[in-house]
């Protein structure tokens, strides 16, 4: 009567303020017609203040796990390996080895073939043909440009070393089947100088997995073009 209210409880989490006479009445009906006590509200009061207390904690456990979440560093990303055991990395760095010496190599060829020296080593040598019987017993293992750009495209050799020793072994054919100061053995010299000056820096595999040596010493051409004894 006095104009007190009492928190009372509607459904879950839901409380409303009513007058304590009312708050009283209804008690009072449900208990048999005693009046609220001091010690019934207190209760009252007790339970909403430990209901907010467990709100406002589990609010601050969220906002603890979200600021934990924003914080912590994304898992590492699964590798995956060219071969059992090789990083990807590794693999990667390999093939972009490989395609970049491929090319360095048919930029050699290409810059050789541009000399006005060139056809001159671009076949193999048909002994026969222009009458050198002596040829084939001098020469043990021709070469001319033309096989070794074959042999590049094929993937036959393993390693740029072996690419650069087919075609030293051109020029040393040229030297040693034409006499020093003949106009062959002149072309050899001044090719050999531009080769080795194109393929400056460039060193490694030319397939994967490759090593040097290998394939150096095969092959089948003339070992200096439609050359002439002198």
């Amino acid at each position: 009567n006095d104009g007190s209210v009492v928190a009372t409880r509607l459904g879950r989490e839901k409380w409303e303020l009513v007058p304590v006479a009312e708050e009283e009445a209804a008690v009072g009906r449900s208990s048999g017609g005693t009046d609220m006590s001091d010690a019934r509200l207190a209760l009252v009061r007790e339970k909403l203040a430990e209901e907010e207390k467990e709100r406002l904690k589990a609010e601050r456990a969220r906002e603890r796990a979200a600021e934990r979440a924003k914080s912590a560093p994304p898992p590492p990303a699964k590798k995956k390996g060219g071969k059992k055991g090789e990083p990807a990395a590794a693999a990667f760095g390999e093939s972009a080895s490989v395609s970049a010496n491929v090319k360095a190599c048919e930029g050699v060829l290409k810059a050789l073939h541009k000399s006005p020296f060139a056809p001159v080593f671009a076949e193999p040598v048909d002994w026969k043909a222009l009458d050198l019987p002596l040829y084939p017993k001098l020469i043990k293992h021709p070469m001319d440009l033309g096989s070794v750009e074959k042999k590049l495209k094929s993937g036959r050799y393993a390693a740029v070393s072996d690419f650069a020793a087919d075609l030293a072994l051109i020029w040393d054919n040229a030297h040693t089947f034409n006499a020093d100061g003949s106009d062959v053995h002149q072309m050899a010299t001044k090719l050999r100088k531009l080769s080795e000056v194109q393929l400056g820096g460039v060193h490694g595999p030319l397939r994967e997995g490759g090593a040097s040596g290998g394939g150096s010493a095969s092959g089948g051409g003339g070992a200096s073009g439609r050359m002439t004894a002198r």
